[in-house]
């Protein structure tokens, strides 16, 4: 069993909170000199989300912002945030091994989603099958299915392509598909450094396309399109901008603002932050072809609700056993659900009136992100959790 993690990951849920955010019309746009800027770091795939936020917030050409925001890929923005090389990365979620380093050096970290992302399969253009189930892509990765004649294909064996470990989308691999289930160790031919030469491997074929290999939405559909390869609908859904964003599609999660929390309140790391959460922020990240932070389920478009999220206090976060949730007396029933990222609901508590707190077990479920929803009437909290093993 993973140890228990003395460290506080802090992940507002972009969700209820972002909606709220979504509907600012704050004017309050900082302005920064390159000497004033924080420095960033971040994910290949959020390039051109810091640069575009960065030339926008200095009034510098983007030619001469990307001089100095310099992205070293997830695994390395994470540790040269722990060591204080850097103030501000914008990411993928934190492997364990990054965790780990955050620990060790006794740091809290604050992650923010700060707009919505899909984790995508593909295959080859050619490919009779155009459609997985979610339970299908784990058999295939942990070796139950080999060969794509048993998924309505070609009699033929399954390439199935990996990435590093520590690497954004190898994190995201395990944490959003294979969970609990431990994928089959690939030879080395098959795990691949680079996400365009993953695309690139799963779209050369001789005479069946046999690949599958895995991006995020944005990567594979913004800064690296390849024609000869095709993206997978999973459990009947083809991901784009609107499943992903009302979470439709199963597999979805976001890129986040990550930070150590001893920055003050007033730091140009938070203004930056708050910008790109608030509505002119998000408009920007959507005319890059980003998702703009959405809703956790269909579902929750029926509700009116006075969002008041980040109210709802999770403690210990991240956990590895009991957790305990605490909020605001309320003089109404409510209920609390803990639902996994694809929105299947775990569990259930009815709460009555006038009670504020409640306890979870999570033994037993898979290290991943949950989330936990409180809803009243006229109230709704809302807050991503971390399971740790």
């Amino acid at each position: 069993m993973r140890p228990v993690y003395s460290i506080l990951i802090i992940i507002f849920c972009g969700v209820v909170f972002g909606e709220q955010i979504l509907s600012s019309n704050s004017n309050d746009t900082p302005s920064f000199t390159r000497q004033t800027y924080p420095k960033v770091d971040g994910s290949t795939v959020t390039i051109p989300l810091s640069v575009a936020v960065a030339a926008r917030l200095t009034g510098l050409p983007k030619d001469t912002v990307s001089r100095f925001v310099i992205h070293n890929k997830t695994h390395q923005a994470y540790l040269n945030l722990v060591n204080r090389r850097t103030d501000l990365i914008f990411v993928t979620s934190p492997s364990a091994e990054e965790l780990d380093s955050a620990r060790a050096k006794g740091i809290t970290l604050e992650v923010v989603p700060i707009v919505s992302e899909g984790f995508v399969f593909l295959t080859g253009r050619d490919n009779t099958v155009d459609n997985l189930t979610l339970q299908q892509i784990v058999d295939i990765y942990s070796g139950k299915i080999t060969n794509w004649s048993q998924v309505g294909g070609y009699d033929t064996i399954i390439r199935a392509y990996q990435r590093p470990v520590n690497s954004g989308s190898q994190t995201g691999f395990l944490d959003l598909v294979m969970k609990d289930v431990t994928p089959v160790t690939p030879p080395p031919s098959l795990v691949v450094a680079q996400m365009d030469e993953l695309i690139d491997m799963v779209s050369l074929y001789t005479t069946v396309p046999n690949a599958i290999g895995y991006t995020y939405y944005y990567f594979i559909k913004s800064m690296y399109v390849n024609p000869r390869t095709k993206l997978l609908k999973i459990n009947g859904v083809l991901p784009d901008t609107s499943t992903i964003r009302n979470i439709s599609y199963p597999i979805t999660t976001a890129y986040y603002a990550v930070y150590r929390n001893d920055e003050p309140e007033t730091s140009n790391v938070r203004k930056v932050v708050k910008w790109i959460l608030a509505e002119q922020g998000q408009n920007l990240c959507d005319s890059l072809g980003y998702v703009k932070v959405g809703k956790s389920n269909k579902a929750e478009s029926s509700y009116k609700l006075k969002q008041t999220a980040l109210t709802c206090k999770i403690s210990p976060n991240p956990v590895s056993g009991l957790v305990n949730i605490s909020w605001p007396k309320n003089s109404e029933n409510g209920i609390l659900t803990i639902s996994r990222l694809d929105g299947k609901v775990i569990f259930t508590k009815n709460i009555a009136e006038n009670l504020t707190t409640a306890s979870w077990n999570s033994a037993g479920y898979p290290h991943g992100l949950y989330l936990v929803n409180i809803k009243f009437s006229r109230t709704a909290y809302s807050v991503r959790i971390l399971l740790v093993r």
